[in-house]
């Protein structure tokens, strides 16, 4: 069992980083550079908002200075929200329901990315941006030589596997779609905050 397992779920997770590797895949050109080569579970999360952060204009956004911005609630006169880029101590952090809830960048830090370029996700403290849910194992895509991989290319193998167990995903890939949701739906943030008392606690 174990000499069949092991290898088998190696396999897939060599396939499934090279699935979104940008060596091997081609994204749509309206996908932000930050999002290529990254996990599908979080480039659809940050896809889903921002379609909604696209609906934040500038003027609603203050820059407090030092990392820090207020974001005006779009469904809710008079609520905004405190976005805090942190630093190499503090983990960056919103006041709204979604990040209290995923600890992911929410649409109010992807607003301030549309509009303060500065500001993206660059600024991201490393400790926040090194997570392994935010990258793809680099260290087991193979190398080659060339634009665009092909099966007959000799040097496609991991550099900790034979061969057989090199699964060849050439296939064009493309991140998916934004989801549409409806305008008239309650948003998230504008839910009760569910606050996590472990300081920069990813969940």
């Amino acid at each position: 069992m174990v000499t069949q397992f092991l290898p088998n779920i190696y396999k897939k997770y060599v396939e499934s980083n090279i699935r979104y590797a940008s060596t091997y895949r081609q994204y749509k050109e309206s996908l932000p550079k930050w999002l290529h080569n990254r996990p599908r579970q979080f480039v659809t999360h940050c896809q889903k908002r921002l379609s909604l952060a696209d609906r934040t204009t500038k003027s609603s956004i203050t820059n407090e200075g030092h990392g820090e911005f207020t974001v005006e609630s779009q469904s809710t006169s008079g609520k905004s929200y405190s976005v805090q880029f942190g630093d190499n101590i503090t983990m960056p952090s919103c006041s709204c329901f979604d990040w209290q809830k995923r600890h992911w960048p929410c649409k109010h830090f992807l607003a301030i990315y549309n509009h303060f370029p500065e500001w993206g996700w660059e600024k991201m403290p490393t400790c926040y941006t090194s997570s392994p849910y935010f990258k793809i194992d680099s260290s087991v895509i193979p190398v080659y030589s060339g634009t665009c991989a092909k099966e007959s290319d000799t040097q496609l193998l991991p550099r900790t596997t034979s061969s057989e167990n090199v699964p060849l995903v050439t296939n064009q890939y493309t991140a998916p779609d934004e989801v549409n949701m409806p305008e008239n739906d309650k948003e998230e943030d504008d839910l009760k905050p569910v606050i996590n008392t472990t300081r920069g606690k990813m969940l």
